[in-house]
């Protein structure tokens, strides 16, 4: 099964991971491409939860602002997971639509503990501002970023769509949706079958809505609409479940399938004709050799028919003379092929079947071959035993001498009765008798003549048929021997296409391997730096993402710097920063330094007085607070505090490292945990420029492509 994905890159690039893992194979193609909006201050004063309705909104907040300590609310959980992974640590989902979101705020919140930020994009759908609003709520929103629609599908992409290469289509918003249709009824020519063999799998009745009048095999949408509900949309596709919702389309009189066109070359030569030229590599270029070769291949033997058809059995009749012109049309097109084949270079997708009409190709050629040297070899006997005409000529030259003789004979006659001046006197009776039978003789013999005079000519008029005929058939087997020649440049160049397409079929394979890998290496480190941003153990996560890089040099490289500081503290985690913000031991430091700082006022040691005065410091309750001038413990804890409020943890660290004394010891556990998160946040950074800049891009690999 091969599934075209429609959502922008950063969320595609996942899905495609987790369909390659089901054995699912996909193409990307954005019909949406992201921009961030210009962004000054954000509005954040106030603000008691941020509210994301898809994933590239949660990006572009992330990037903009490091508040990580505000309660999020997002649609889905793809949203969640995202906000997550990028140090949000009060994150929760609706796990549906707008609808759904509005009613876990209005379940969570209440409107007198401040306003809401809806953190979007310029295009919205549904009215999650109206509804909030009439609960209660003062809603400020804020445009983070546009979605704007590409302007035509890729040629890849189009050509897989009509010749079969792609089997569904994930459409996953209303707009991306209407963005496909406007789209392929722009790339589609006129008279077009549609999607009559690709089913639209919709996220939710409103995206169906967008595309339902496109020809499609069957539309079908999702039980639930988020990444789970599509994800089990397509592995019901997969199996051949009964989708929740279908249309099937059936096919009127007349109407014909797009599937046909694999099984009708003519058909689907039209197609390919009408399509453009691929700018990349795709499936499509399997195919459209398959289509291209079988119909060469029929093409040709029917062509060549008057060439061999007179000579393979007797009761055929003979066929009008070869002229060479359809082997030289059909030498430009297997020529024409080729250079297709070059100019498609390596493709994403190599189908087997067309290898396996090049070898029908291929085995067609050697049947016609066999067939001409039988044509051959018949033509040359039939001459030969045509051509054997000297026992007939023996007989015509001593059939030519007796008349000669006879002529002569007759002319001395002649002769003699003229000289004579007279006529010839009658011989006697005896003599008479003995005369008129040798002149009924004569008479006889000479009409014998007469008739072999006439058999002369009819066996020399048959003669010069024959002759004619011979001359025909050794015409006939010089253009044989021509069209065998030519054949056999034909079979080379079949085995070098098959060569051809052995190449570009080791050339995707090793391509598509490592788009797996690196699509494989994507999802791990998502998977990890979710773990990374929960306070639970990630020693699982850890140690699968570093079997995966081992194959890969170079990123097993860049990871081991990355991955080195998680070792420690992987089978126990690292508490959040709430967590941190909860737990902060204020109260026992300032207790331990305000002990320092009178045992230090009256040089005592160790002992009673020490005693007696950390039992006074535990009932000292005023400290300073914020930001502090002063080197004393105190006021180191002052500042630090004030920074970790602010959500400052890098800068509530670096203050408290300066505590010295008893405050010291009382900050040490603290400090540990807090450094764990920083090394844990910080590894959860590299890891997303590793995925973005140097994963991503190898695991989408072909053409492009929200909850």
């Amino acid at each position: 099964m091969h599934i075209l994905i429609t959502r922008p890159r950063d969320d595609a690039a996942e899905l495609a991971a987790e369909l390659a893992a089901r054995g699912i194979e996909s193409t990307i193609e954005p019909l949406l491409a992201v921009k961030p909006a210009a962004q000054g201050d954000m509005p954040l004063d106030g603000i008691q939860a941020v509210i994301f309705t898809s994933a590239n909104g949660v990006r572009c907040f992330a990037a903009a602002s490091p508040r990580r300590d505000l309660k999020v609310f997002t649609v889905g959980d793809n949203s969640a997971a995202v906000a997550r992974s990028l140090g949000f640590a009060d994150v929760s989902s609706a796990s549906g639509d707008v609808s759904s979101l509005a009613e876990l705020v209005t379940d969570r919140l209440h409107p007198r503990d401040g306003a809401l930020l809806h953190a979007a994009g310029a295009s919205l759908a549904g009215d999650l501002k109206g509804q909030l609003q009439a609960a209660g709520f003062v809603v400020e929103r804020i445009v983070l970023y546009d979605a704007e629609p590409v302007t035509e599908l890729s040629p890849a992409t189009v050509m897989n769509l009509r010749l079969g290469g792609i089997d569904a289509v994930a459409l996953f918003s209303p707009r991306t949706a209407r963005t496909f249709a406007t789209l392929w009824r722009k790339a589609q020519a006129p008279g077009g079958d549609g999607l009559g063999g690709v089913t639209a799998l919709c996220l939710s009745e409103a995206v169906a809505a967008e595309i339902r009048d496109l020809g499609w095999r069957r539309v079908a949408t999702a039980d639930q609409p988020d990444r789970t509900g599509m994800l089990a949309l397509i592995e019901r596709e997969r199996t051949g479940g009964e989708p929740v919702m279908s249309e099937d389309r059936r096919t009127e009189p007349g109407e014909t399938d797009a599937t046909d066109a694999a099984a009708d070359p003519a058909r689907g030569a039209s197609i390919i004709a009408a399509a453009p030229v691929p700018a990349r590599p795709g499936r499509a270029g399997a195919a459209l050799l398959g289509l291209l070769a079988g119909a060469l291949s029929g093409g040709g033997v029917v062509l060549a028919e008057p060439y061999w058809r007179p000579y393979l059995a007797p009761a055929v009749e003979q066929g009008d003379a070869a002229t060479g012109s359809e082997i030289d049309v059909l030498a430009a097109d297997i020529a024409a092929l080729k250079e297709q084949l070059a100019a498609l270079g390596t493709r994403q997708d190599i189908d087997s079947e067309a290898r396996s009409r090049i070898d029908a190709l291929q085995s067609e050629i050697a049947n016609w071959k066999s067939e001409l040297e039988a044509a051959t070899g018949q033509v040359q006997g039939a001459a030969s035993a045509a051509m054997d005409l000297a026992p007939l000529e023996g007989r015509l030259e001593a059939m030519e001498g007796r008349l000669a003789s006879l002529g002569e004979r007759l002319d001395i006659l002649a002769a003699n009765a003229a000289g004579s001046g007279s006529e010839m006197p009658l011989p006697e009776s005896g003599a008479g008798a003995g005369a008129d039978a040798a002149m009924d003789d004569l008479t006889a013999r000479l009409a014998s003549l007469e008739g072999r005079l006439g058999e002369i000519d009819r066996l020399q008029s048959e003669n010069a048929e024959q002759r004619a005929g011979i001359e025909a058939a050794t015409a006939r087997l010089a253009a044989l021997d021509g069209l065998g020649s030519r054949l056999d440049q034909l079979e080379a160049t079949a085995n070098t296409l098959g060569d051809d397409l052995a190449r570009v079929a080791g050339e995707q394979s090793d391509s598509l391997l490592k788009q797996q890998r690196a699509a494989a290496l994507v999802l791990s480190i998502g998977q990890l730096r979710a773990a990374l941003a929960g306070n639970k153990p990630f020693a699982a996560e850890l140690a699968a993402l570093a079997d995966l890089a081992q194959p890969d040099a170079e990123i097993a490289a860049r990871l081991g710097p990355i991955l080195s500081p998680l070792q420690e503290r992987a089978a126990l985690g690292t508490p959040t920063l709430a967590q941190l913000q909860a737990q902060f031991p204020a109260t026992s430091i300032a207790q331990a330094a305000t002990a320092d700082a009178a045992g230090a006022a009256i040089g005592a040691e160790p002992g009673w007085l020490q005693q007696t005065l950390n039992r006074l410091a535990e009932l000292v309750t005023i400290r300073p607070v914020g930001d502090v001038a002063g080197d004393g413990e105190l006021a180191i804890l002052a500042r630090g505090e004030s920074r970790l409020a602010e959500g400052d943890l890098a800068g509530a660290v670096a203050e408290l490292d300066n505590l010295g004394g008893q405050a010291a010891t009382m900050a040490a556990t603290w400090l540990q945990d807090a450094k764990a998160r920083l090394a844990g946040d910080t590894a959860a950074a590299q890891l997303a420029v590793l995925s973005a800049e140097a994963l991503a891009p190898q695991a989408a690999g072909a053409p492009e492509q929200s909850n």
